[in-house]
């Protein structure tokens, strides 16, 4: 459940490089849309789509193969909508800092694999050594995984301030999106 949302950032890392090469771009400069509304349409276009995507992937996982979840649904559901906002500012960020599509990409991989190994999700951070660990703690992923063990498995979440750093993550991201939106808007 946790590695579907850095699949989401290649989604939206190739989004803005695909219509910046394909000169699209210059469709909006002259259109009464503002980059701000721009990035909005991108986050809710592609959240739905991955709203969708993870809703599926749940209902999967807790019918089809019976996984439980003994916590409250509101933190689980809310901590699947921070992940998907912050891999998708994430990915959007990549976009407007990559020259190709194939850049952004590979990127994107490297977030992706980085996000695998170094999260928690296949090694327990305590195995992991320090200088490593603080890139652990780097990745929005580090905090949805130990929030959705504690909420899916424990049916209690032990460490509550992993929502609020997904939250600030989320606003960074969100934020870091729009400043590269204007500035592409105004590069034209």
């Amino acid at each position: 459940l946790c590695v579907l949302p850095p699949l989401r950032v290649q989604r939206g890392a190739c989004a803005m490089t695909r219509v910046r090469l394909l000169g699209r771009m210059e469709l909006f400069q002259p259109a009464p849309v503002k980059p701000g509304e721009v990035a909005i349409g991108n986050y809710l276009s592609y959240g739905v789509l991955c709203a969708v995507a993870g809703g599926l992937l749940v209902l999967l996982l807790t019918f089809g193969l019976g996984v439980p979840v003994f916590g409250s649904l509101s933190v689980f559901l809310g901590m699947l909508a921070l992940l998907i906002l912050c891999s998708l500012g994430i990915g959007f960020i990549i976009s407007m800092i990559s020259s190709s599509e194939q850049q952004a990409a590979q990127i994107a991989m490297l977030v992706l694999i980085a996000s695998v190994f170094f999260s928690g999700f296949l090694v327990s951070l305590d195995t992991i050594v320090w200088p490593v660990r603080a890139v652990s703690y780097a990745l929005p992923a580090t905090y949805a995984i130990r929030t959705l063990q504690d909420v899916m498995l424990r049916g209690v979440l032990r460490t509550p301030g992993d929502i609020a750093v997904l939250g600030v993550f989320s606003v960074l991201f969100f934020v870091a999106t729009l400043v590269l939106f204007r500035r592409e808007f105004r590069a034209r």
